[in-house]
């Protein structure tokens, strides 16, 4: 890589190792410190390995890894035993908006549409906590209780 020397391309080359087989960005609170401090490397050797070897600023680069890790376990078939929140919870997300902001901009879908696309069990709706589906229900109520006063009239 013109600009980058040997010395950074091996580093980064650990970090990666480090991130792909111990998985610490499944802790919600991952930051680039506990790369710092796990591997022995100064802070800025490992922005430079984000920034100048992946050219992934390390924020895009855990969720890119986090959105890995949610779309083996959708393969997997998790959904069918987790919510999509509780599955992005797995993944080291701490709310399910931030989950489904990374997820698009990784895969240009959302989370239930790749699974839809992709996996041979489809979801129908996901709810990320009970009053959301309660409020679903309800207008899914209302409407039905206006198609029956339509069809007295």
């Amino acid at each position: 890589m013109e600009g980058v020397d040997d010395e950074i391309i091996v580093t980064s080359s650990a970090i990666m190792n480090y991130l792909r087989h111990k998985k610490p960005y499944l802790s919600p609170g991952f930051s680039v410190h506990d790369i710092v401090t796990q591997l022995d490397i100064p802070q800025k050797t490992v922005t430079d390995c984000f920034n100048k070897v992946s050219k992934i600023p390390f924020p895009r680069m855990r969720n890119q890894l986090r959105i890995e890790y949610a779309i083996d376990l959708f393969k997997n078939d998790a959904h069918l035993k987790n919510s999509i929140s509780g599955i992005a919870t797995d993944a080291g997300f701490t709310n399910r908006a931030t989950f489904y902001t990374a997820f698009k901009e990784v895969t240009k879908m959302t989370p239930f549409e790749w699974i839809n696309e992709n996996c041979d069990t489809p979801v129908q709706e996901d709810f990320g906590d009970e009053s959301s589906e309660n409020e679903v229900l309800k207008i899914k109520a209302d409407q039905k209780q206006i198609l029956n006063f339509k069809d007295e009239l």
